[in-house]
């Protein structure tokens, strides 16, 4: 069987594997019979668990064929609109005098993301909620696209 990019596939998790350097991985049987190592850092939350199955989505597979795995998001899906509790909002001139806008939210997982201000018609106040559409999940975390009522 061979994998194909941006299709998602059930992957066995087998073990935690401590790589050198200290970083914990989990280590994935995949449907091509395969071992595939996920590196846990970027999936806080996730409650990724071994023994059990993953679905993953395959991300990339580069040109010397290391396959990168996306693991399911816990709370959200890609393509669809969710509600983010802004964090930090401003406006700002750079040093080149362009007046900037930047906004933070955060998602249930309690990360921080920096979100193209572009986005919204009105740059929101810190407390307020901004509903968001989730374009990509890459390494856990999440990339936004323009907003959807």
């Amino acid at each position: 069987m061979k994998l194909e990019e941006g299709k998602t596939y059930t992957f066995n998790a087998v073990k935690i594997v401590e790589l050198p350097g200290g970083e914990d991985n989990l280590m994935l049987t995949g449907p091509d019979g395969r071992k595939y190592l996920l590196p846990l850092t970027c999936y806080r939350g996730y409650n990724l668990v071994s023994p059990g199955p993953v679905e993953c989505k395959i991300d990339k597979i580069n040109c010397s064929g290391k396959v990168f795995l996306e693991p399911a998001h816990p709370f959200y899906v890609e393509g669809e609109s969710y509600i983010f509790d802004v964090r930090h909002s401003s406006e700002f001139t750079d040093g080149s005098g362009i007046r900037r806008r930047s906004i933070t939210v955060s998602d249930r997982l309690e990360n921080l993301i920096n979100v193209p201000a572009e986005l919204v018609d009105e740059l929101p106040e810190e407390g307020e909620k901004i509903r968001l559409r989730v374009e990509r999940i890459s390494k856990g975390r999440l990339y936004f696209n323009r907003k959807r009522e």
